[in-house]
């Protein structure tokens, strides 16, 4: 998953806000790094525009990778979850 983060997202991406619950529902992490990227990419343009929304459903994703990759990892979530940020940060 870490791998994925590292990738940057396709120049074509875009964000469907009307496909991504069922995106996040389906609870394939592949795709939800992708969600959260591009959700961090608009957060990133729009800066105090960035919805109230958007924010809670990139907490949401954030927080479900952390847990998942924790319990697969048998690590703990807060180093876990500043590592997929900081990959988010660049």
């Amino acid at each position: 998953i870490f791998n994925f983060l590292e990738q940057p997202l396709a120049d074509d991406s875009i964000f469907d806000f009307k496909t991504t619950r069922e995106t996040i529902y389906l609870n394939n992490p592949t795709k939800n790094i992708v969600i959260l990227k591009q959700l961090n990419n608009n957060k990133k343009e729009m800066g105090d525009k960035f919805s109230r929304i958007n924010k809670e459903l990139m907490e949401s994703i954030l927080n479900h990778l952390t847990a998942e990759i924790a319990f697969v990892t048998k690590g703990t979530p807060e180093p876990i979850k500043t590592k997929i940020l900081s990959y988010l940060k660049n």
